[in-house]
């Protein structure tokens, strides 16, 4: 049986959800500046994340390839490109 309180918090768990305002742990980006210190800056939505790190079988990025970055404690972390034909 559903009582109020369950709906209450159905309810409040869906806001938080929908309302973007929880950042995923792991992200899909695209690389939008190599910098020379070995990061990458990247775009998604609108939202730019600046200086992610690479990890070391990462070796080759260019501009436009779609990433994967995941947060850490130790900030971003770019995880490789997806391979595309």
């Amino acid at each position: 049986m559903t009582t109020q309180f369950d709906r209450i918090v159905t309810a409040v768990l869906r806001a938080v959800r929908t309302s973007g305002l929880l950042e995923a742990n792991t992200l899909s980006a695209v690389v939008s500046v190599v910098n020379s210190d070995g990061t990458v800056d990247v775009t998604r939505n609108d939202s730019t994340y600046p200086r992610v790190r690479r990890l070391s079988g990462y070796s080759s990025p260019s501009v436009g390839q779609r990433v994967i970055i995941q947060k850490t404690s130790a900030g971003w972390v770019c995880l490789g490109a997806y391979l595309t034909s």
